[in-house]
């Protein structure tokens, strides 16, 4: 028989083992009901604190429920997180923010500080703190710490850019992005784009734009397409085409001739001031090809799928100088029928109901032929830039039913009356 003192060793085991599975199966619930509050669920927090009054993740999370109707609480629930885990850099930080709403700054500085030190490669603690620092009007700080968030996760840049964005256009801390202008990380294209496409006045840009060129890295092709795009969007046409014409390689310089790329033989880059193109090939198929009777080795080929749509898929913005001009273009229509047919056109482009020219139709059945139209460019601010298009003739949907194909070639503009577009822009009327 056993003995009663090993009855009694096997009887505190067993209640032992019990407590160790109890306390199991509580940590388990409470950890539950807090992946539960993390994916939404914020009834789970209070279940997960009645499990484990004591779960680190828990009372973060009810800190952050309750921060804004009972900080006290909620800073009291931050230090309880911390005590219990005190790498919680997240809890740091927000306690940081609430202490900095009592002014007691010198304390929530550290913390701050201290939260990024224990997660350091952790992009959500690095934007919360970004935001404590921009509270503390301490733009370097924010800035580094959305640095270190973007190379963590470029993703970001989804949320981080406006901040950035705001930073710049308050004036207080543009120049602080000259760090990463002379150097730009792995997501600064990313942040340039935003800019040009989002930035309340042209002026930020800029900014950011000649702290990129005064730097030893030069200006990106990307770059370059977005800061050309924002000053066409803004009609700064001399600043757009000279931002553009010097970005352009020797190869391309090549093909100059009052129309870019008018051979075709260049890859069309749908933006400043090379063609562009709206593709849709369901209703017209535009392709570069080679065929017989080119100049070079490529012409343009459009091919029309018999839909009922007026077609001003392809246009050029030009910068021609004040006076008159001659283009002139080769064609070859092939079985190209319609009740309307295509042309070409010059309108300005500040003012596109503005036309200055046009062509002849081109429609039906033929070989290589000439096409021509002068036009006279006004000194006028909305024709400082014009817009060259090729688009369909026709009144109604029917009649710009076009089917077949067109080929195009050896497109240019010469000056019958020359002037310097530049000089001439900046004594346009308005």
């Amino acid at each position: 028989m056993l003995s009663t003192k090993s009855i009694f060793i096997r009887l505190l085991l067993l209640v032992f083992l019990l407590f160790i599975a109890w306390r199991v199966f509580v940590l388990g619930m409470s950890e539950h009901y807090v992946e539960l509050a993390l994916s939404g669920d914020d009834a789970a927090i209070d279940k997960a604190l009645s499990w484990n009054a004591n779960h680190p993740k828990a009372l973060y999370l009810k800190a952050m429920q309750i921060k804004t109707s009972r900080p006290d609480q909620a800073i009291a629930l931050l230090r309880q997180a911390i005590n219990e885990n005190p790498a919680e850099g997240r809890a740091l930080i927000e306690l940081a923010h609430l202490l900095r709403d009592k002014n007691q700054l010198k304390e929530a500085d550290w913390l701050a500080g201290q939260g990024v030190k224990l997660l350091p490669a952790y992009a959500s603690v690095r934007i919360q703190a970004a935001n404590y620092w921009i509270f503390r009007g301490k733009w370097d700080k924010a800035m580094e710490n959305w640095r270190a968030a973007l190379v963590t996760d470029a993703l970001l840049g989804s949320k981080i850019f406006p901040l950035m964005l705001q930073v710049v256009e308050s004036g207080k801390g543009g120049t602080m992005l000259k760090v990463f202008a002379d150097n730009p990380p792995v997501w600064w294209g990313g942040f340039f784009e935003y800019v040009a496409r989002n930035s309340a006045s042209l002026k930020s840009l800029v900014a950011i734009a000649m702290m990129r060129q005064a730097s030893d890295v030069p200006l990106s092709a990307e770059e370059r397409k977005h800061l050309v795009e924002r000053l066409i969007k803004e009609k700064q046409w001399p600043q757009a085409y000279l931002v553009w014409f010097n970005g352009l390689s020797s190869e391309q310089r090549k093909h100059l001739g009052g129309i870019y790329n008018g051979g075709f033989e260049q890859e069309i880059t749908n933006s400043g001031f090379d063609w562009r193109l709206l593709a849709n090939k369901k209703l017209v198929s535009i392709s570069r090809k080679g065929s017989y009777g080119v100049q070079g080795d490529k012409a343009l080929h459009l091919m029309f799928k018999g839909e009922e749509f007026h077609f001003r898929h392809l246009w050029q913005l030009l910068f021609r100088g004040v006076g008159t001009h001659e283009f002139i273009g080769k064609y070859r229509v092939d079985r190209l029928r319609g009740r309307g047919g295509l042309k070409w056109a010059v309108y300005c482009a500040g003012d596109q109901s503005q036309l200055l020219g046009e062509s002849k139709i081109m429609l039906g059945l033929g070989e290589w032929e000439l096409v021509s139209f002068k036009f006279t460019v006004p000194n006028e601010e909305a024709c400082v830039a014009q817009l060259l298009r090729l688009e369909s003739t026709g009144k109604t949907p029917f009649d710009n039913k076009l089917e077949g194909e067109i080929w195009l070639d050896g497109l240019s503009i010469r000056s019958l009356r020359r002037s310097n577009p530049v000089e001439l822009s900046s004594g346009a009327k308005k």
